[in-house]
């Protein structure tokens, strides 16, 4: 296993749920339909965008996600 994969091992449920309310809403509203099994195109005709901005708003949420849940906080 990457030492990447074994962080997130780490990650409680309750970590996970308080990241993703920190997000913006646009990107949240983007990842949790993406979550719940939607398609992009399922995606953008909910949210009244394109295909390509619930690819880029996916995208930026997952990197946030990412920064919020492995970075390292203050010691």
């Amino acid at each position: 296993m990457a030492d990447a994969d074994r962080s997130w091992t780490g990650i409680t449920r309750e970590q996970f749920i308080r990241a993703l309310e920190s997000l913006p809403a646009d990107f949240r509203a983007v990842f949790e339909l993406r979550l719940y099994g939607q398609a992009y195109d399922q995606i953008a005709a909910h949210l009244a965008i394109s295909r390509e901005a619930v690819s880029a708003r996916l995208r930026l949420a997952r990197a946030l996600l990412r920064d919020l849940l492995l970075t390292p906080g203050p010691a």
